[in-house]
């Protein structure tokens, strides 16, 4: 190559680098919240399931003895990965609350449409397999997330995509906040 190309193809290269490497604007989503924030939206969304099984069997909504088994579950897991696990027993307290609160509101509107119980419930060893396997993955989300509680920038970001990723099915205002009350 002549030499009087050799800045200007340089040139070229360093803008073609720098431009495949340019950082994400300040407020585009980061992944790590996203797919938090999508393990919470399907934990709650189970506690539906859960409730119709409770609902077919006259169970009553809390489990105290279940839920204490995995609040220690989830605090040795959450240690093992370099977690704080009095946050980890926070965090899970608050996702059963929510998951609780939607299980109410499922209640009240069986109740009230006058829903025979003697309905056939889904599988509740499957349903509880499938708590158990997101809480694996709530753990891994929140590890990659970073420090947590989350500073004062990244706690705006999560309620903005939380808006949009936990909307619908039940998942309202009251049970959205008691589920991300502990990130703040």
């Amino acid at each position: 190559m002549p030499p009087r190309f050799r800045l200007p193809a340089a040139l070229l290269v360093v803008v073609i680098l720098a431009a495949g490497c340019r950082a994400r604007p300040a407020d585009a989503p980061p992944d790590a919240l996203d797919r938090l924030l999508g393990l919470i939206q399907q934990r709650l969304l189970v506690a539906h399931d859960v409730a119709r099984w409770k609902w077919s069997q006259g169970k009553p909504i809390s489990d105290p003895a279940r839920e204490a088994k995995l609040l220690e579950e989830v605090a040795a897991l959450g240690r093992d990965r370099g977690l704080d696990p009095e946050f980890v027993r926070s965090f899970f307290t608050a996702q059963m609350e929510a998951g609780k609160l939607l299980q109410q509101a499922d209640f009240d509107r069986w109740r009230a449409d006058g829903r025979d119980r003697g309905e056939a419930g889904p599988d509740l060893a499957a349903l509880r397999a499938r708590i158990d396997q997101l809480d694996v993955e709530l753990l891994d989300a929140l590890a990659a997330v970073g420090p947590l509680p989350l500073p004062e920038d990244r706690r705006e970001v999560l309620k903005q995509r939380a808006a949009a990723v936990l909307d619908g099915a039940g998942i309202d205002e009251e049970v959205r906040a008691r589920a991300l009350q502990p990130l703040w």
